[in-house]
């Protein structure tokens, strides 16, 4: 995909698989991916839908913009030493350790199907996941995958693909 952008370092073998994995769907409704440097010491990653002209007007004074195709920004930290991860409805997250979340924490408790800690290692397992989680948000929303367009199932869309990335590198 001549649209993905990169404003941080990522190395050419994670940029031949990212392109690899994104060319197998359909991208025709995505502007670009757009991979960022982290002012923090923790990733992000949104995909932003498509704006109608009527929401975007009927929102204008929250600064709503039409916007006719969907695209993904993730925000990746450079230090590898610490990888921030929080994965919304599972039961682990991961700042710097993988710490179990306890009743009444930010997260709600663990669900039956809640996927398992990823133990993410590197910066670029941190790349591949998020990217896949995303994904799954497109491919769900352009009705390219099953399912429901959920947090967890987008989470377990980002292992597969990460698990797909650790075959490759062994």
């Amino acid at each position: 995909m001549e649209k993905t952008r990169y404003r941080t370092e990522i190395p050419d073998e994670v940029k031949r698989f990212i392109e690899e994995f994104v060319n197998r769907y359909d991208l025709t409704e995505m502007d670009y991916i757009r991979f960022g440097k982290s002012q923090t010491d923790k990733c992000s990653g949104r995909c932003f839908y498509p704006i109608s002209t009527r929401k975007a007007n009927k929102w204008k004074h929250r600064g709503l913009k039409k916007r006719e195709k969907f695209h993904i920004t993730c925000t990746i930290p450079n230090e590898v030493s610490r990888i921030s991860l929080e994965l919304e409805d599972e039961c682990f997250r991961y700042v710097g350790e993988w710490q179990e979340l306890k009743a009444g924490e930010r997260y709600p408790k663990p669900v039956e199907g809640s996927v398992i800690n990823p133990n993410i290692k590197t910066r670029d397992e941190l790349i591949i996941i998020l990217l896949g989680h995303e994904m799954y948000h497109f491919l769900r929303k352009t009705k390219q995958v099953e399912g429901r367009n959920t947090q967890n199932k987008a989470n377990k869309f980002g292992i597969d693909i990460l698990n797909e990335w650790r075959q490759r590198c062994q």
